[in-house]
């Protein structure tokens, strides 16, 4: 097996989102990208060693002693390539996704062109206009363990910027509101609060039985004026984004609400017709993207699997 040696360290070691910092690495022992690597597999032991409420640390003290296996720079080298290949397959993905999202922005603007400029002259209505009632506020509801006897739980927390959810699934603890809030298909929801504020997500029944937050607002589209994928995709321009940032109303953080969104947010409005021809091309494009991202998953299962055979010397025995 291999050697196990401390690893000299230079001031403290953020181990959470804000990654590993000041490492310096004596390059006659251990492969910098190595080391990167093997710190990246160990992520949740090292966050379990971390002290801190807001933000977890861990002191120069701890991680100088903290024991790693240093294989000869030989099989550290190949154990280096081997998994940057295995990266360079997930960045390639997320490179064709981000493309896909770049793709729908465009078939928008050619379609419909700036909202901005509006040369093509299309009608512009308030968002309540275009729904079946005015903006709904959400669940105060705490948040707790999921299962599959209780809905969904969403949070600003839980979207994405690409407006998808991430994989933090919880419930809300009051069943009383489960009905209330419950999201059907074509709602979409408007971050009101927080740095997220202006961020949008648009309910699909693929996504399940799902509720949504008190920081969030919610807009019925009346899908006899107004496309809900349009209406979403409408919310990924510049155009609305400059919206955003022009009706901040900042106190202790950053607010638009509802009557903000249903009254002052005015949309768009091309025929009907063209906003389901829209729609259609979006699907497409969306099918794509799905099988893209189960891709990107069995990719990234895979690096990960990787890793740990890597570092428990399956692959590699000095």
């Amino acid at each position: 097996m291999a050697k196990a040696r401390k690893v000299a360290l230079v001031g403290e070691v953020m181990c959470t989102n804000q990654g590993f910092k000041n490492i310096e690495c004596n390059t006659d022992v251990v492969n910098p990208e190595f080391l990167y690597f093997w710190l990246l597999s160990k992520k949740e032991y090292l966050n379990s060693l971390g002290r801190g409420a807001t933000f977890k640390e861990i002191s120069k003290t701890i991680v100088e002693n903290i024991q790693v296996p240093v294989p000869p720079l030989g099989i550290q080298g190949k154990i280096v390539e081997i998994l940057k290949q295995s990266l360079f397959l997930i960045d390639k993905r997320k490179a064709q996704i981000e493309a896909l999202d770049q793709l729908t922005q465009s078939v928008f603007l050619e379609m419909f062109g700036d909202p901005k400029l509006n040369k093509k002259k299309w009608k512009k209505q308030k968002l309540n206009d275009v729904c079946l009632r005015k903006g709904e506020y959400g669940s105060g509801s705490s948040a707790i363990s999921y299962d599959s006897d209780k809905p969904r739980y969403i949070r600003i927390t839980d979207i994405r910027d690409d407006g998808s959810l991430n994989d933090d699934i919880v419930a809300p603890s009051n069943p009383d509101d489960y009905e209330k809030y419950r999201l059907n298909e074509g709602d979409i929801l408007f971050a009101r609060s927080g740095a997220t504020v202006g961020k949008t997500y648009l309910h699909s029944e693929k996504n399940g039985y799902c509720i949504f937050a008190g920081y969030l607002i919610r807009f019925v589209p009346d899908t006899s004026k107004i496309n809900p994928k349009f209406l979403f995709h409408f919310t990924r321009t510049q155009y609305y984004k400059q919206w955003v940032m022009s009706k901040q109303n900042i106190v202790a953080q950053p607010n638009i609400n509802a009557k903000q969104y249903g009254e002052e947010l005015f949309i768009i409005c091309p025929p009907l017709e063209l906003q389901n021809r829209f729609a259609k091309i979006v699907e497409e494009i969306e099918a794509e993207k799905e099988l893209l991202q189960k891709s990107m998953v069995e990719l990234q299962n895979n690096f990960n699997s990787l890793m740990q055979r890597v570092f428990k010397g399956e692959l590699f025995n000095d």
